[in-house]
């Protein structure tokens, strides 16, 4: 399977109206693997509960998703003989440093990050040659909600609170897609690393966005997230795919 128009490639939606002949249901809170992935080479899993805070809060539904459905998931499409690419995050680790190598050993501080480890660590005691990790940064998509929520609150005026001792270092979708298809391709089992090259604060990344827009720079107001107050926490992590 190569990134070109001869791939036949499907999605699944857990939203019956986005179905279609290409998008097929499927939702990781039932506990029955209902789709037939015989048919298929290559699973993806792309799909979780992300946001921190919801997983947090309700730790019981989001242990359900992100791991127990999720490891059914994949043993499922082990048993038919797919390559399976399961999609981590650098919150594995604490952010205590910058540019996490592929094996430092990971220390979560979020209860999301836990989640993403204990799926990790069932893949590394199966010991198949058939499934690899990607652990990414922030992936930019279009839009991107803490974007959104910055122009929304510059068009009402209001301030926007931008932390300084939060970092990123952003992916674009685009390199992330072009990454998965490299480890399409490759076929390769293991940990893998991706993550932007440049690490800056959220403050930072806010200057560079509204540089053209006085009015926007007016209203940047500069905190310290109160959830790392006296550290910074970081999010990168080093490059570390085949060849």
């Amino acid at each position: 399977m190569s990134e070109d128009a001869n791939d036949i490639v499907f999605s699944t939606s857990r939203k019956r109206e986005y179905l279609n002949d290409k998008t097929l249901y499927f939702d990781l809170k039932n506990t029955k693997i209902d789709i037939e992935l015989s048919y298929f080479t290559h699973i993806v899993i792309c799909a979780a509960i992300t946001n921190l805070q919801e997983c947090h809060d309700d730790q019981k539904v989001c242990k359900l998703v992100n791991v127990t459905n999720t490891i059914r998931l994949i043993d499922h499409a082990l048993e038919n003989h797919c390559f399976v690419i399961f999609l981590s995050s650098n919150l594995v680790f604490n952010g205590k440093k910058p540019f996490y190598q592929y094996n430092d050993k990971p220390n979560p501080n979020t209860f999301y990050g836990k989640l993403k480890l204990d799926v990790e660590n069932h893949i590394r005691d199966i010991k198949s040659d058939c499934v690899a990790v990607l652990r990414m940064t922030k992936v930019m998509t279009n839009p991107v909600a803490f974007i959104e929520k910055w122009k929304e609150e510059s068009r009402a005026g209001i301030d926007i609170i931008v932390f300084t001792n939060r970092m990123l270092a952003p992916i674009h979708i685009n390199i992330a897609v072009k990454v998965i298809y490299l480890l399409i391709n490759k076929k390769k089992s293991g940990i893998f690393h991706l993550s932007g090259n440049v690490e800056i604060s959220y403050y930072e990344y806010a200057n560079k966005l509204f540089e053209n827009d006085n009015g926007s720079l007016r209203l940047l107001k500069p905190c310290l997230d109160p959830a790392h107050f006296d550290c910074i926490s970081y999010n990168s992590l080093e490059n570390h795919l085949p060849d």
